[in-house]
């Protein structure tokens, strides 16, 4: 009878300890489901943004407009073209100066 009885309280301190992990875990997958719901949120709203400067574009207000990153980038190309071409041309200045 001490047994069954030992067995019987091992048996529900192992049950309480379930029921405390599952309490645990759900309050767990609530906070999780209250941030998916959050996210769900903001990508609605971004999607929702998205969608918003599409239709804009497809309008043509930005219709000619250009970035600043096409001009930025054309200068520097125009910068190092010019800088190659002028040390060639010093280069060879130098080197008929240095010939005769």
């Amino acid at each position: 009878m001490s047994k069954l009885f030992k067995i019987c309280q091992s048996n529900a301190a192992k049950l309480d300890a379930v029921l405390e992990s599952q309490e645990q875990i759900q309050i767990t997958l609530n906070d999780q489901r209250l941030q998916i719901d959050e996210l769900k949120l903001r990508l609605g709203k971004l999607e929702h943004h998205d969608t918003e400067i599409e239709t804009s574009k497809m309008k043509g207000k930005n219709k000619g407009k250009r970035s600043d990153e096409f001009y930025h980038v054309n200068i520097h190309i125009l910068v190092s073209n010019g800088l190659r071409h002028f040390s060639t041309l010093f280069l060879l200045i130098i080197t008929f100066i240095g010939c005769n």
